[in-house]
């Protein structure tokens, strides 16, 4: 038997030379023994402190160390090492007793000195048996500090979440309780699912919720009538997936009452309850049970006009709507009409939905989609390119009736005041229009065309039949260049500074890692948005620039918490180009000594595009890196056919999967699948991975089924300006 680590042996004798013998013949073996003598209770405490052992041979007859002492001195250490006592005793009756007594107080074996053999077959079965119990232990401290994640991510999520067995709810948070008006709950809470659905649609619920069901009901979302324990029934949407807890399959419910129109919630409310108004700043939409994808109960919840998605105005992903761009370029000469692309672009979407939270977000999102189709003219196309970005595609025989439109559009969503439970919501948003061309062939280049018209001042991006022109082009560049200029001056006088968003481990891993994120503060005192700056100082060139001063300015960090003991690591993301400057591995080199940091607190990243146009600078930048023991990370993975081809040449540590998949994890099982796939591979080279802009549980939670190591987005935690974030509560 050959091990693959050091059998690390303490030897307790007096007189070594004879155990000495069997260490030896241990080795000759294929056992690599790494040994350590003692000859009395100082010497062994000395070793005890200094090295991790595996075994311990301790000689009968030596008087300095009692078997028993030994044997206390482990316990109250709690160090796993089986005793083997080598082997002298008489075997009268004291020499047969003190075998007993030896035996008793807790000696795995008695060997003889002179049978090295049996010594082998001994010490082969206890470190047998040992590895397998601390398999168990690992086993057991990889489950509890998943476990510990999970309740952490119950107890703190914004959404009002559970954790089930069947209909046995095993957790559930104050917002899942508050929804049905639980008091007390003790978990667990038995028949505690279905005492929330009204008692005519619980068989439906129980037959969906029974165990054994498999990952078909991943993402599942089920319309029902939920029931307040005091106030009656209301419309509820519960998001059902499948998850690990206590080492046992169960579901993640996740609760979310329904929204319709006030006339409708105070009629039938009221008619149902003899006046009592349950939830009457919550609408719902439907009173019968309907098992819906994600994207139907989008699609389908438009509700005060009663507008639902018809052949003729679906609500499109980002690819099908770019399948009809295609199908327009391919006929565009031969068009006796024209068309138009109208791009909406909602304003800061991280920061509303922090303010409003998951589900009142949601419910803007479809009174903004609601808007645009009443607003749109007929046989118009609208898709949801995104999380906060919406297209239109509109046909009309003159360009003049296509501008009209989009006037309307943006006069009716930008600046629009919308009504969400209650609270009266600014929608701040940009829209921009251009218009198809002969010479447009990429359905992608004319989304992108649209998308810019939608951040520019001047909205309308058209012509005739010719390339369009931004009139206000040159104002654009004047006003790139001069916050470029205000870039530099920031990054001497302090406007410019950083914040830190944690990214925490979904299988308990206990280290604190955070990414870091600029913020620039212009001269009269406004947060200027990161997109801004960043595209005017690649405008200008100064890219490189900003990335040294973002390395330096990390490195400083985290200098300042190694000073304070803090083993806090930092990700920094470097622009395209950074690679291939020199500059900034050598920032890294002084930074580590000056602060005498070990280089793996400190993670640079990269584009996958990015090194994929650029491999072999990119592997001379991460060779410089990883020879100062910094960890290396790549962005937007997943976004080729196949990534892994590109870590054949440019090997890194971590694998950031783009937001593009991770978004749509709850909705497309496809990409759930790529995810999980990724996770996987990742796995198996010895990579960690990690899922960017997560934003709800039940994302996190199908995320942790697909093997992802950890998370980041506004769901855990939106960047903060100090690193104090309470990773202890994610991994106990």
């Amino acid at each position: 038997m050959k091990l693959r680590f050091p059998v690390r042996l303490l030897v307790i004798d007096q007189s070594p030379t004879e155990t000495d013998a069997l260490v030896k013949a241990l080795r000759k073996s294929n056992y690599v023994v790494k040994s350590v003598f003692a000859n009395d209770l100082n010497a062994v405490q000395k070793e005890l402190s200094e090295t991790a052992l595996d075994l311990v041979l301790i000689a009968h007859d030596q008087i300095e160390v009692p078997v028993t002492a030994l044997l206390d001195i482990l316990k109250a250490n709690n160090i796993d090492a089986p005793v083997i006592v080598l082997d002298e005793y008489s075997h009268d009756p004291v020499g047969l007793e003190a075998r007993d007594n030896a035996l008793a107080a807790g000696v795995v074996d008695i060997v003889p000195r002179n049978e090295p053999l049996m010594l082998e077959h001994t010490v082969r079965r206890e470190l047998s048996s040992q590895e397998n119990r601390r398999r168990i232990s690992r086993y057991q401290r990889h489950q509890n500090a998943e476990e510990q994640s999970l309740q952490w991510l119950v107890a703190h999520s914004r959404e009002r979440l559970a954790i089930t067995r069947g209909d046995e709810i095993i957790a559930a948070n104050n917002g899942f309780l508050d929804l049905f008006g639980v008091e007390n709950f003790d978990p667990p809470w038995r028949n505690g699912l279905l005492t929330c659905i009204s008692p005519e649609e619980r068989d439906e619920l129980r037959a969906l919720i029974e165990p054994g069901q498999d990952d078909e009901t991943r993402a599942l979302q089920i319309e029902l009538q939920g029931t307040h324990q005091k106030q009656g029934h209301f419309d509820l949407l519960l998001d059902i997936t499948n998850v690990i807890f206590q080492g046992e399959t169960g579901l993640r419910v996740v609760a979310s009452p329904l929204l319709k129109s006030s006339t409708q919630q105070s009629d039938e409310v009221t008619q149902n309850n003899g006046g009592a108004t349950p939830h009457a700043d919550l609408k719902t939409s439907t009173n019968k049970a309907k098992i819906k994808s994600p994207l139907e109960v989008v699609s389908n919840k438009l509700s005060n006009n009663e507008i639902e998605e018809t052949a003729e105005n679906p609500v499109l992903n980002r690819e099908h709507f770019l399948s009809l761009i295609s199908d327009a370029c391919a006929t565009q000469k031969s068009r006796e009409g024209r068309v138009g692309i109208v791009y909406v672009d909602l304003d800061d979407y991280s920061s509303l939905k922090q303010e409003l939270g998951p589900v009142r977000v949601d419910v803007l999102i479809e009174l903004v989609l609601q808007r645009l189709m009443t607003l749109a003219p007929d046989a118009s196309s609208i898709a949801r390119i995104n999380d906060e970005d919406f297209a239109l595609l509109i046909n009309a025989s003159d360009w003049k009736v296509i501008e009209e439109a989009y006037r309307t559009i943006e006069t009716g969503i930008c600046g629009a005041v919308l009504e969400v439970n209650g609270q009266s919501v600014l929608v701040s948003a940009g829209a921009g229009l251009t218009g198809l061309l002969n010479e447009d062939s990429d359905a992608s280049a004319v989304l992108d065309r649209a998308f810019k018209a939608s951040l520019s001042e001047i909205k309308s991006v058209v012509g005739v039949r010719a390339e369009p022109e931004l009139e206000e082009e040159d104002d654009q560049e004047s006003a790139y260049n001069a916050l470029a200029q205000d870039l530099e001056t920031a990054m001497q006088d302090g406007r410019l500074s950083l914040v830190f968003q944690p990214i925490v481990s979904l299988r308990g891993v206990p280290i604190e890692l955070y990414e870091v994120f600029m913020r620039l503060q212009s001269k009269d005192g406004m947060m200027v948005p990161p997109r801004e700056f960043l595209e005017a100082a690649a405008n200008a060139g100064i890219s490189g620039d900003l990335d040294l001063w973002l390395v330096q300015q990390a490195i400083d960090t985290l200098g300042e918490q190694h000073a304070q003991g803090s083993q806090t690591r930092l990700l920094v993301k470097v622009s395209d180009q950074a690679i291939g400057d020199v500059r900034v591995p050598l920032a890294v080199a002084r930074g580590l000594r000056k602060y005498q940091l070990p280089g793996e607190r400190l993670i640079i990243e990269i584009g996958e595009r990015s090194a994929a146009s650029q491999v072999k600078s990119t592997r001379t930048m991460l060779h410089a890196l990883r020879g100062l023991n910094c960890a290396t990370a790549i962005e937007h993975f997943g976004i080729t056919r196949k990534p892994f081809r590109l870590l054949e040449h440019i090997p890194v540590d971590y694998l950031t999967v783009d937001a593009s998949i991770v978004n749509r994890v709850r909705e497309d099982k496809l990409a759930f699948e790529r995810v999980k796939s990724i996770g996987t591979r990742a796995r198996s080279l010895g990579k960690f991975s990690c899922a960017e802009y997560v934003e709800d549980a039940a994302s996190v939670g199908l995320l942790y089924d697909a093997g992802i190591d950890f998370v980041q987005g506004f769901y855990i935690q939106s960047p903060l300006p100090t690193l104090d974030f309470e990773f202890s509560m994610m991994v106990g």
